[in-house]
């Protein structure tokens, strides 16, 4: 394999990473030259753009100057996966990264595993839908509005209900086990918000009436899972080698959000433990009310463990829900090991830590079957005594930890908070606040951010955090 497509492309591309990593890590030039036994103003001179209309010398020294930078490089302790994305950059550009195709295998396994390619638009999901002429739709992007007037699409509510014979004799776990089989590509990407007897609000026809049976649910747009960008377009933030995790014990809290908005805004890839767990090949037969969710927050406990183990550099993980008492929280058990010593690396954490309204909030809110009426509901109480020990069992994991690994955010109820009725919107610019501070302490700056995803520049513009251009 020759190194060059071009010399001149290569030093070029090495240099840039040079000098990328040199301002990331508040170094002079001077303290660099020295880092790799290099002469100050031989690294000033080898770092400077090269005038393509002036080359100057042959090709071979062009070759000895990559040569050099590559040495530099590698003394300054840059990652083997950027100097070889800057040293190939044509190869680079074609082949996937090892962390994506070991996400393509865990895709596979699954039956009619979906490939994920852009943002799941409302007609898509729709049509796909309609398409199998055994449903009836009603489908609302749900969109924030900033203060500026600028929109972001966060996801897509959808309100399914079955058509044929007999859909009037079908129960809620009927009409969740035929939309599993009929369309996995949106049951897998779908969370399952609720299932109730309400119906449609208007039946295309008396013979093609839908099911009084309706399944609400939410297709994520802004937060759905994605890869890392390109090389040079995706930000390096030395004190996370091992990528970055939102986790929090609600989903209250906005733990997916938030991991959107700092995904996005880095350029990096974006992945959740739910979602993981919904590409599993579920029994659908035992996927209704406490035996999914059971099912749901154990396999997903089991996605993150999975998740802490791969290769996560460029990408952020978001999780939330509490462990079963028979089984240790995957943090937890990763940061023990780490302490150890039998593991080599964390991610950087950012633990959302709720305070009691927002629990009280989670373990009150209608969960897919098995509502929640009542706070004095024994259901309603043991719920919110798991959230509350899982809540605290994280805080005392994560704060023993050294400083520079990890970030805490205290959470408030946002409707106690500020009475809005909009919590949707409200939400959202919590998330920006959050993600915005997060940001901050990773580029180390107190200045304006540079945000390389548009929306996320929305968001976080919306939430008071200034963003470059």
């Amino acid at each position: 394999m020759t190194v060059a497509h071009d010399p001149i492309e290569v030093s070029q591309n090495i240099a840039t990473l040079l000098a990328r990593y040199i301002t990331a890590n508040n170094l002079t030039t001077t303290a660099a030259a020295a880092a790799i036994q290099m002469d100050s103003r031989d690294l000033t001179k080898r770092l400077k753009p090269i005038d393509r209309a002036n080359p100057g010398s042959a090709k071979d020294v062009h070759l000895w100057k990559v040569w050099q930078l590559l040495r530099a490089a590698g003394e300054l302790g840059i990652p083997d996966e950027e100097i070889a994305e800057a040293l190939f950059p044509k190869i680079a550009r074609r082949l996937p990264s090892i962390p994506q195709l070991e996400r393509r295998v865990r895709e596979l396994q699954g039956e009619n595993a979906d490939l994920r390619v852009g943002h799941y638009t409302p007609q898509t999901a729709t049509a796909e839908l309609l398409r199998t002429g055994r449903w009836a739709v009603s489908a609302l992007p749900l969109v924030h509005q900033t203060r500026d007037g600028s929109e972001v699409v966060l996801s897509i509510n959808m309100s399914v209900a079955p058509l044929g014979r007999y859909a009037n004799d079908l129960t809620v776990q009927d009409v969740r086990g035929r939309l599993a089989a009929d369309v996995p590509n949106i049951y897998r990407r779908a969370l399952v918000l609720s299932g109730d007897a309400s119906g449609l609000p208007s039946a295309p026809g008396p013979r093609r009436a839908p099911s009084p049976v309706t399944l609400d649910l939410s297709v994520p747009v802004f937060t759905e899972d994605r890869d890392p960008a390109p090389f040079g377009e995706r930000a390096h933030i030395t004190q996370s080698r091992s990528g970055l995790l939102v986790i929090a014990s609600s989903t209250t809290a906005g733990p997916r959000t938030v991991a959107a908005i700092i995904a996005r805004a880095l350029g990096w890839g974006l992945a959740d433990s739910r979602a993981a767990a919904r590409n599993i090949r579920a029994r659908i037969d035992a996927w209704s009310g406490v035996n999914h969710r059971q099912w749901m927050r154990r396999e997903s406990q089991r996605q993150l463990n999975a998740l802490l183990f791969d290769d996560g550099e460029y990408r952020v993980v978001s999780h939330f829900g509490f462990a079963d008492p028979e089984s240790p929280h995957p943090l937890i058990t990763a940061i023990n090991s780490y302490e150890a010593g039998t593991r080599d690396d964390l991610p950087f954490i950012v633990l959302l830590r709720e305070a009691d309204a927002v629990l009280s909030n989670a373990s009150r809110r209608s969960l897919q079957d098995d509502p929640i009426r009542t706070p004095d509901d024994p259901r309603n109480i043991a719920r919110h005594d798991a959230l509350t020990a899982n809540r605290d069992a994280l805080w005392r994991a994560v704060t023993r930890l050294p400083a520079e690994r990890y970030h805490v955010e205290d959470v408030r109820d946002v409707e106690a908070a500020t009475g809005d009725p909009d919590w949707v919107h409200q939400s959202a610019r919590r998330s920006g606040s959050i993600a915005g501070r997060v940001l901050r302490r990773l580029h180390g700056t107190a200045g304006p951010l540079r945000v390389v995803d548009e929306d996320a520049a929305k968001l976080l513009a919306d939430a008071g955090v200034e963003v470059m251009g």
